[in-house]
């Protein structure tokens, strides 16, 4: 972020006289204004792990109907978000997947999509209720999903994409994300003074 610069132009104009007599004006001057603003993110994040819940999932759907006959995999949403003094928001969303047998027998393994987010804070950190804006971008360096037999990758249509969410911050640390237009709960997690985590529910999905 760093600070603000403002970058203002005057023109002088004077006029003298030359050896002919002839009137002319003094080149343009530029000068630079520094406002002082600093955007800092000097809290500590010892915030639990997101991927923490994902541990030891990889059966979560075995009872699911299909599930045996289908590719498919366990998948987790997490997110991980630093906020600044300014309001700036960034960090990273990941979509963790755990394949089914028969995502396995088609080359599927366990992997995850990341994504990296910057965005803005609507409201004060702290206890009580705020919104994020959020810019997701896929992080293909990060993200270890292999794309299907015919190239395309598993985050299809989800490259780039704008994400808004409610967070509801309680007095004992946690937080509880929720999607502003229906209300419905994306995942739960932890918050500091300038950190938030959600992990979602485990999801069976099929490809």
């Amino acid at each position: 972020m760093g600070s603000l610069r403002v970058l203002t132009a005057a023109l002088v104009l004077s006029c003298s006289a030359d050896d002919t007599g002839v009137l002319k004006d003094t080149a343009d001057t530029t000068s630079e204004v520094d406002t002082g603003i600093q955007c800092v993110s000097d809290v500590e994040d010892d915030l639990p792990d997101p991927y923490a819940p994902t541990v030891g999932q990889e059966g979560a759907c075995d009872s699911a109907l299909y599930w045996d006959k289908v590719p498919g995999a366990v998948s987790f949403f997490l997110g991980d978000f630093t906020v600044d003094s300014c309001g700036d928001v960034s960090g990273e969303e990941a979509w963790v997947l755990f394949p089914n047998a028969k995502w396995q027998e088609v080359g599927g393994e366990s992997c995850v999509v990341v994504w990296n987010v910057s965005g803005l804070l609507g409201g004060p950190l702290q206890e009580g209720s705020l919104a994020l804006q959020l810019s997701l971008t896929v992080d293909t360096m990060a993200t270890d999903c292999e794309p299907n037999a015919d190239g395309v990758p598993v985050y299809v249509g989800e490259t780039s994409v704008t994400v808004d969410y409610d967070v509801q911050m309680n007095s004992d640390g946690t937080a509880v994300f929720r999607y502003p237009d229906s209300g419905v709960q994306l995942g739960e997690g932890s918050w500091n003074e300038g950190h938030l985590t959600y992990t979602s529910d485990h999801g069976c999905k099929f490809f």
